[in-house]
């Protein structure tokens, strides 16, 4: 599982984050977004997660994020929206020197990590925030 943020909800109140609507679940936290977030999404989020990073030939980023990462005083990073969580394990994995901080309007985080079996490494974190970019 990601370790939690003092934000994120412990597994007794995460019902408060999710509705029904024709059989999928939906996060409560914002009906204007619209995809689910039960685990056939996250399969699919999962995948194509992978399907980019294939199509990048492995990378998750373009840019001069390896050297940001690596030599730069500040080594965090924020992944707003991260779904599944795999993209941030995936940064964390590959920076252990960098702090992650996974963010999403859904608690999906620790299901969809116990589902697939990742082993996020200890500087990588998620947290339930509602974003408002009004």
């Amino acid at each position: 599982m990601l370790p939690q943020s003092p934000n994120h909800p412990q597994s007794d109140d995460t019902a408060q984050f999710f509705y029904t609507l024709h059989g999928r679940t939906l996060p409560a936290l914002n009906t204007t977004y619209l995809l689910p977030v039960d685990p056939d999404e996250v399969k699919r989020s999962d995948i194509h997660h992978r399907l980019i990073q294939f199509l990048f030939r492995g990378k998750n980023y373009v840019g001069p994020v390896r050297e940001a990462l690596q030599f730069g005083q500040q080594r965090r990073v924020l992944d707003l929206g991260t779904g599944s969580g795999a993209w941030a394990i995936d940064i964390a994995d590959e920076f252990p020197r960098a702090e992650v901080l996974a963010v999403d309007l859904a608690p999906i985080q620790p299901r969809s990590v116990s589902l697939y079996s990742f082993h996020p490494p200890p500087q990588c974190s998620a947290t339930v925030e509602q974003p408002n970019f009004h």
